[in-house]
Order: structure tokens, then C-alpha cells, then sequence
């Protein structure tokens, strides 16, 4: 049974693979021409180019998660660790 840790292919990639991605990048489509494009894009009122761009100009908005339990409604869940008595 795999109790998890480290496995093949788990964690960030390498700088150099990431480095290596933005040059690849770069040769298909430089980041002036990309930013123009997605300026172009936004005067169209395309809403995905509206969102990309405010979210870069001004950040993600914060998210909150609202989570009420009503405990009539609530159901507890119980975990098991592979023993069968009680700790």
C-alpha cells in the first residue's frame, strides 16, 4: 500500500524545464505581440481576455468559502488507519 512521499513525476518541475517552456514560448510568440493580441482581444469585449487581463493588472480577487453545519444534517465521517482497535 502506498502511504505517499516522494513518487515519479510528484512535485514542481525543475527551473530548467520551466526556463526551457518559456523560451519555447517566446519562439512561437513574443511577449509584446502576446500582450497586443490580448489587448486587441479585450477591445473585442472578448470576456476571457477581460479576465486574464484585470486579473494580471489588479490580482485574483480573494475567494472565502462560507461553510455552515447544521447539526441535524450533519453526518460525521470516520477514518480508519488500518487498525482494528481503538486509539
Amino acid at each position: 500500500m502506498n502511504k505517499g512521499g516522494k513518487r515519479q513525476g510528484s512535485g514542481r518541475k525543475a527551473k530548467a524545464d520551466e526556463l526551457k517552456l518559456i523560451e519555447q514560448m517566446d519562439a512561437y510568440m513574443l511577449p509584446d505581440e502576446l500582450w497586443a493580441t490580448l489587448a486587441e482581444l479585450c477591445r473585442r469585449r472578448d470576456r476571457f481576455a477581460l479576465r486574464t487581463w484585470i486579473e494580471y493588472r489588479y490580482g485574483r480577487p480573494k475567494q472565502f468559502l462560507d461553510v455552515e453545519t447544521n447539526s441535524e444534517h450533519f453526518t460525521p465521517i470516520y477514518i480508519s488507519y488500518g487498525t482494528d482497535h481503538e486509539h
